[in-house]
């Protein structure tokens, strides 16, 4: 049987019982509790969990002649997880190998061998107002459907308050019909999208509109120094360490202050290191190495949570499913687990392996192989127990759940986007998502990287919805696209 304690001072999250004496019972303490129950039979907690099923535990200390009026009131107060065994977190047995002092050969690693994997990083959440209210440890792992690739750098947007200012420089844009200024990079077309006139660095429009007409373009404009036609003065900044860089026609090209389609764009700065970037990534000019290719292994993103090892030292206890702080007075000689942060991984997430025999390049940030007491529950089965599921209330809380209730999402997954869409609403919103989509979100999702570097660049701001719209069949030319309407702008 569970043996009880009762609570002084109850605390938020931790699961009350009451004791009801008239049926020798104890009951789940939730919103309302019997008049006729006094305080001295309320806030009672389990302090040592028996290893007998549920059932027989909620009904250890009912006397036989009533067990059949207990038996259905209990029937009515259990909760679905209490009934099948769920887990809020993974449990390990046995550390087999540190990495650390002890990593094993490539040829000992077998496909059903368990690792705990440390975090690399861990992202921000931030409040309204801009406050770090959570941090999400993180790490990253091998897969083949992955959104990351492996790089030695990567670009961030930089802070322009940091940077040092070098000048002051005016702007315009001026009509051009010169075939000369048909450059990559200097050629901007001008169109009118949502009522905003925009000047647009976008090669392939531009060379698109100047060859579908033999007169010249009113669409087509440069960029020149002084006033003009749309005037900008913007500061210039110091590049002498060579590591700040610019997007133009969707690749990193070096920032130069004299290079007027340079300025007023957002700036980045080039760090080196180990960098997971997504393979969505744009290409850099003078690297054709940067920029996904066919090659490339590729990676996803799993966040880390505590993973408890048993250890006789440790300094928890699991108790009915939660970790909760070892007490040498209330739980003796209970066993006892060590809490590790870190992602539990299978064999072909952290070493590569083309037939699940032979393992060979372990990720850098494997620390420990184990063997798993009990691992976390699926995603579905923890949302029963987390939300108190019983057999009456059970149709209305899967009918309120999420889709990351549901399942486990993984991020860069199509239902990473839908994480948070109810049952009910999963159809509009999967509609509403594609209907924005873009070329290039697609060409993530469904893993495609062997296209050409330039096409990739021009088609992926394109929305599918507009894409669509663009095309139009011809008697003469099959189908043809318009590219002005591709890209969201009135012919």
């Amino acid at each position: 049987a569970d043996i009880y304690a009762k609570d002084a001072t109850v605390n938020p999250g931790t699961s009350y019982f009451y004791y009801d004496v008239e049926n020798h019972l104890f009951m789940r303490q939730g919103g309302s509790i019997p008049s006729t129950v006094t305080d001295a039979y309320k806030n009672y907690k389990v302090k040592v969990a028996g290893k007998s099923s549920s059932v027989i535990k909620r009904l250890a200390y009912v006397p036989v002649d009533d067990l059949s009026t207990a038996m259905e009131i209990v029937m009515k107060d259990m909760l679905l997880s209490e009934l099948i065994d769920v887990y809020e977190f993974s449990m390990v047995s046995e550390i087999r190998n540190d990495y650390t002092t002890n990593p094993p050969a490539n040829s000992e690693i077998k496909k059903e061998d368990r690792f705990i994997v440390a975090p690399v990083g861990a992202d921000e959440v931030l409040d309204k107002d801009g406050n770090i209210v959570e941090t999400k440890p993180y790490t990253f792992v091998y897969d083949k459907t992955g959104k990351y690739i492996k790089r030695s750098y990567r670009f961030v947007e930089a802070d322009v308050t940091t940077l040092t200012k070098t000048a002051t420089k005016t702007f315009s844009y001026q009509n051009t019909s010169d075939i000369l200024d048909l450059i990559p990079g200097k050629i901007y077309y001008k169109g009118t999208k949502n009522g905003n006139v925009e000047y647009v660095n976008n090669y392939a429009l531009c060379i698109y509109v100047q060859s579908k007409s033999s007169s010249p373009s009113d669409k087509l404009y440069k960029r020149v120094e002084g006033t003009g036609e749309n005037t900008q003065t913007v500061d210039t900044y110091d590049n002498t360490s060579g590591n700040l860089y610019v997007l133009v026609n969707g690749k990193y090209v070096k920032y130069n202050p004299n290079d007027l389609s340079h300025l007023g764009e957002k700036i980045y700065t080039k760090e080196t290191g180990t960098f997971f970037v997504e393979k969505s990534t744009p290409g850099v000019d003078g690297d054709s190495s940067y920029a996904c290719h066919a090659a490339d292994v590729f990676y996803t993103k799993q966040y880390c949570e505590n993973i408890y090892i048993k250890n006789n030292g440790g300094a928890y206890v699991i108790i009915n499913g939660k970790a909760v702080a070892y007490d040498s007075t209330l739980h003796g000689d209970a066993v006892r687990y060590t809490a590790v942060m870190g992602y539990l991984a299978q064999a072909n997430e952290v070493y590569q392996t083309s037939d699940e025999v032979v393992y060979h390049d372990p990720i850098a940030s494997i620390a420990l192989r184990v063997t798993v007491e009990n691992e976390k529950s699926e995603a579905v089965l923890r949302m029963l127990a987390r939300d108190e599921v019983t057999i009456a209330n059970i149709n209305d809380v899967v009918k309120d759940a999420t889709i990351s209730d549901l399942m486990e999402v993984t991020e860069g997954s199509l239902f990473y986007d839908f994480k948070d869409s109810k049952l009910n609403n999963l159809s509009g919103d999967v509609e509403d998502a594609f209907a924005k989509m873009t070329m290039g979100q697609l060409m993530v999702y469904a893993s495609i990287t062997d296209i050409d570097k330039d096409v990739k660049a021009a088609i992926a701001p394109i929305t599918l919805d507009n894409f669509f719209r663009s095309l139009t069949f011809s008697s003469t030319a099959g189908i043809v696209i318009d590219l002005e309407k591709a890209y969201g702008y009135g012919a």
